[in-house]
């Protein structure tokens, strides 16, 4: 969460058959959550994930992301954004 602004971020997850790849923010003064970005994996971001964690780094306001669910026929190295 960015304190500054009270934003909280959510990146992915799992709807039930598929991981995601969508951003979202929520403001939590107005509490509306807004879609920023519906496929990260079609604009060099990270791909469709779940199971991974996410920081806000206050200081240069990026966002970092790390790891993912895999399933033992896919390992392949974790990757951070």
């Amino acid at each position: 969460m960015y304190v500054n602004t009270g934003t909280l971020y959510l990146f992915g997850g799992w709807n039930g058959s598929e991981d995601l790849d969508d951003l979202w923010s929520f403001n939590t003064t107005t509490e509306r959550w807004t879609l920023l970005c519906r496929h990260s994996g079609m604009v060099n971001g990270p791909s469709p994930r779940s199971c991974h964690k996410m920081v806000f780094d206050p200081v240069h306001e990026k966002l970092y992301l790390l790891g993912r669910y895999l399933d033992n026929a896919q390992r392949v190295p974790s990757n951070m954004y």
